[in-house]
């Protein structure tokens, strides 16, 4: 696997976008084309159908623990922290002590946690990327399981081989959800 530079990732500005293709083929190699496309259309439709607004669940305590936003850009999903709920009634302003370079000493706001997640689309799962914890600083490989109903997310960290490891569930905001969140708890 590909090792993506962090500090790179870091500085990419995200931004989603959609690919669609409507000309109708009119030769045998416009056709395959036109295949091919729909076929990158359809990943990119199957990608960006987790893009938006998410709350974590502390896979330890079962309590929610932060707002993420899922954003795709060329067919590559991303997550980026946008907050957390308050515990013990302080909303946290964390700082990622125990995380690696670039992230170290990084506020966790604002921070983006997961990389390199793409949609395999023979397979019909996502993967391939890696998810930070900024509690322990550990970073993991990560597979993706929405449900049917694309309102839940199982979010699964592992070392090795995906049998062992922990799986979080988030679960989808609505943008007017996020926005009170965000009211609520300013960051």
């Amino acid at each position: 696997m590909k090792k993506i530079c962090a500090t790179f990732l870091l500085s990419l500005n995200l931004v989603a976008f959609a690919n669609t293709n409507t000309t109708a083929p009119t030769t045998a190699a416009a056709a395959t084309a036109t295949a091919t496309a729909t076929t990158s259309a359809s990943a990119t439709a199957n990608a960006s159908a987790i893009d938006g607004y998410w709350s974590t669940i502390d896979d330890k305590t079962g309590k929610p623990k932060a707002f993420v936003e899922i954003i795709t850009k060329d067919n590559i999903i991303y997550a980026i922290v946008r907050g957390g709920y308050p515990v013990n009634g302080v909303v946290p302003h964390n700082i990622c002590s125990k995380c690696p370079s670039p992230f170290t000493n990084q506020p966790v706001t604002n921070m983006q946690i997961m990389w390199g997640v793409s949609y395999n689309a023979n397979d019909k799962d996502y993967d391939g990327g890696q998810i930070l914890d900024p509690d322990s600083g550990n970073i993991y490989r990560v597979m993706l399981t929405p449900s049917a109903d694309n309102q839940s997310l199982k979010v699964h960290g592992y070392i090795g081989i995906p049998l062992l490891g922990r799986t979080q569930m988030w679960y989808r905001l609505t943008t007017d959800q996020f926005n009170a969140l965000m009211k609520e708890y300013p960051q």
